[in-house]
């Protein structure tokens, strides 16, 4: 086999990888990572094989390259002016995808790449991920294994909790929307071959589903995307087709919908006027908010503006202003980022590395050429804009490779002029027998929560606890009578837990009942097994606004017997949700835990009111 013949072959190779990393970019799980390298290594070796690192250079009509070259660049400075080095090295490794994508534009690709097959396997990912999601209420009803965090839940929540164990809400409604966006861009070559009737009847279906399914996940911020993106397209379409009349209407209809959803969605109540002045506590108000705080407060100090301060100290300093906040733990432990890409921006590499990330979501629609390929790349860049403001995306692995490989395949792909997209024979019949599926899922989930409405039920642990368990139907020990025809909640080494490095031990968190106001009494069984060897095994829960706390401990000289653990707590505005506890000092994960703790029959009593 020649030469010639071997880079053709490492050239289709690559592209085919290509076209499976566009179909997996909506599926969001640990494979992405490894598909993603895949892709990255097959094109290493084609541009070996066929010497076209020899070809390397700075595209002037892709000027964002340069943008790109120098974000790596920065964040690579802003290493040096951090002490806390094994954390940034962590988030380089995370953010290697920033540094590869302009080498790659530089370079470029074989003749195979082009755009619009890209963006057909994109969308055929994204209808796959959705029919997916629409199946899991389906796979619960006929499942009958209460091993299960889903089963046996009341079937809403059991949804939507099993759905966020797998995906981003946000990042889920944000891919979707892009394959709309791209299925409408294929419009002029996908009509053709299926038929004008045929191609709107599907879009509207899809678009419909996505909307409903969106709704119910509740991402704030794909929401409101997707009401300023849909009624952007309509009243651009109005305006091209001279039936400006209606345009007062859509921009009406848009209005109505974004104050429909800040009134009405459940998602929307925490930033409510009402709600934002009720109390000057930061812990009373949605969290995002005291992070935000939390986040300029590390700014203000020692002229962090100007270049931030290191990649590897930004987590370390807004945990110590979380701390003082006295946010709440969920928020200490669960976020070590500002959960706003421009703010962090800011953090990490000061006002240069802010500029940069302006200046790339400008620069990408106006480096193209082509008039519907601009429309097309300002949306993305408007999403993404719009994004940034509640997430950063360059922590997460998914945003962040959506995010790159916009640039790459607009860059490099876009710029060659497809006069064909070829389609297999049967697509139309294939699309829409997949949408017919979609719909009769879609009525399903829809329907779902008229068949069963089971609430909380401290004997069934499956109704209160979250994804960090095990449901056991023979208790262990000799279990009191009162435990009769319980489930217990079973924590072993297999549990995920958080690190804390000011006690230096992993700490096992997790709420599982919200209480109401008023005075109360709440209670629990807990058995902790002779050979385990963890501590400070309990139960607590603390008001939002002081800092006092309820509590009871087990007692573990008295392992291995059942103990009820309970306490009684005064009147407060407010109780963060009831919470199971344990810690293993000098370790970074429970894989070395031994034994085990079970819990059981968490009741909640309030006490008669005066």
């Amino acid at each position: 086999m020649g030469m010639p013949k071997i880079t053709a072959f490492t050239g289709k190779f690559n592209y085919y990888f290509a076209l499976l990393l566009a179909f997996y970019l909506s599926l969001q799980d640990r494979w992405l990572i490894l598909v993603f390298f895949c892709w990255l290594v097959s094109w290493i070796i084609d541009v070996i094989l066929s010497k076209r690192y020899l070809e390397f250079r700075l595209d002037k009509q892709h000027w964002t390259v340069y943008i790109l070259w120098v974000s790596a660049l920065l964040m690579l400075i802003s290493v040096f002016y951090s002490t806390n080095l094994e954390y940034a090295y962590k988030v380089i490794e995370r953010r290697v995808v920033i540094a590869a994508v302009p080498l790659m534009l530089s370079i470029g690709f074989s003749k195979d790449y082009k755009l619009k097959p890209l963006l057909v396997a994109f969308v055929a990912g994204n209808v796959f991920s959705l029919l997916f999601s629409l199946g899991i209420p389906i796979i619960e009803y006929l499942s009958d294994f209460r091993s299960r965090n889903m089963i046996h839940k009341f079937p809403w929540k059991a949804f939507l909790e099993f759905f966020l164990l797998f995906k981003h809400r946000t990042y889920f409604g944000i891919n979707q929307m892009l394959a709309l966006l791209s299925l409408l861009y294929l419009r002029k070559d996908l009509i053709p071959k299926m038929g004008k009737y045929c191609y709107w009847q599907c879009f509207i279906v899809y678009a419909l589903v996505c909307t409903s399914l969106m709704l119910v996940l509740g991402g704030r911020i794909a929401l409101i995307i997707l009401v300023l993106v849909a009624s952007f397209y309509v009243y651009n379409a109005l305006n091209k087709h001279q039936h400006r009349k209606f345009a007062l209407a859509v921009i009406l209809l848009g209005v109505s919908s974004m104050i429909a959803l800040y009134v009405y969605h459940p998602r929307f109540e925490s930033i409510r006027p009402g709600k934002l002045t009720e109390s000057s506590s930061l812990q009373s108000k949605d969290p995002r908010l005291g992070i935000w705080y939390s986040g300029m407060q590390v700014l203000s100090e020692n002229n962090r503006f100007l270049f931030g301060a290191g990649i590897g100290d930004v987590k370390d300093l807004l945990k110590e202003k979380y701390e003082q906040n006295r946010l709440s733990p969920e928020v200490i432990q669960g976020n070590s980022h500002v959960h706003n890409t421009y703010l962090q921006a800011l953090l990490e590499t000061g006002i240069p590395g802010l500029l940069c990330l302006l200046i790339l979501l400008i620069a990408f629609p106006l480096s193209l050429r082509d008039k519907n390929e601009r429309l097309y790349a300002g949306t993305i860049a408007f999403m993404f804009a719009m994004l940034m403001m509640v997430e950063v995306v360059f922590l997460q692995i998914g945003g962040l490779i959506v995010f790159c490989l916009s640039f790459l395949f607009l860059s490099k792909a876009g710029g060659r002029k497809e006069e064909h997209l070829s389609l297999p024979a049967g697509f139309c019949k294939t699309f829409t027998i997949i949408n017919a599926a979609m719909v009769l899922m879609a009525l399903v989930v829809f329907c779902y929560p008229l068949y069963g409405k089971q609430g909380y039920d401290p004997k069934d642990p499956a109704t209160y606890a979250t994804d960090n368990y095990e449901l056991i139907k023979d208790l262990p020990g000799d279990p009191p009578g009162e435990l009769q025809d319980c489930w217990g909640y079973k924590i072993s080494s297999t549990c995920r837990g958080y690190y804390e490095p000011h006690f230096d031990r992993m700490e096992f968190l997790t709420a599982f009942y919200q209480p109401s106001q008023g005075k109360g009494r709440f209670s629990a069984w807990c058995y902790v097994s002779e050979d385990f060897d963890g501590v400070h095994v309990q139960i607590f829960t603390s008001p939002a606004h002081t800092g006092q706390g309820f509590s009871d401990e087990y007692d573990l000289s008295r392992k291995g017997s059942w103990q009820k653990l309970s306490f009684d707590y005064s009147g407060v505005d407010k109780l963060y949700p009831m919470s199971l506890f344990f810690a293993k000092y000098r370790v970074k994960d429970f894989t070395t835990l031994k034994g085990y703790v079970v819990f059981a029959l968490p009741v909640f009593e309030l006490t008669c009111q005066e």
